[in-house]
C-alpha cells in the first residue's frame, strides 16, 4: 500500500498536466471542436477511470494473505457491465 500511496502524487501530476488541456483548447478552436471538444474530453475521463479501475483490481487485494480470487472475478463482473453501458453512451455521442 505504500507503494501505491508513493506513486500517487506522481500519478495526480500526470493526470493533471497540461498536455490535456493543451489537447482540449486545439480541438475546440478547430472547425468541429464543439462536437470532437467533449468527445475527447469523455474519452480522457474514461481512459484515466480504466487505468484507476486496472490499478485497484490489481492492488487492491495485495494485503489482505486470505483473500481469494473471487474477489478479483467479483469486481471485474460488476465492473464489465459499467463499462458496456459507457461506450454505448459514447458511441451515440457522435450520432
Amino acid at each position: 500500500m505504500q507503494a501505491i500511496g508513493g506513486m500517487l502524487p506522481a500519478a495526480m501530476a500526470v493526470a493533471l498536466s497540461p498536455f490535456p488541456v493543451v489537447g482540449i483548447v486545439l480541438i475546440l478552436a478547430g472547425e468541429r471542436g464543439r462536437r470532437v471538444g467533449p468527445l475527447f474530453a469523455a474519452g480522457w475521463v474514461a481512459g484515466l477511470s480504466v487505468a484507476a479501475t486496472v490499478v485497484v483490481l490489481v492492488y487492491g487485494e495485495a494485503e489482505d494473505p486470505g483473500s481469494t480470487n473471487r474477489a478479483v472475478i467479483t469486481a471485474v463482473v460488476l465492473v464489465l457491465p459499467g463499462a458496456g453501458i459507457l461506450g454505448d453512451g459514447l458511441t451515440g455521442l457522435g450520432r
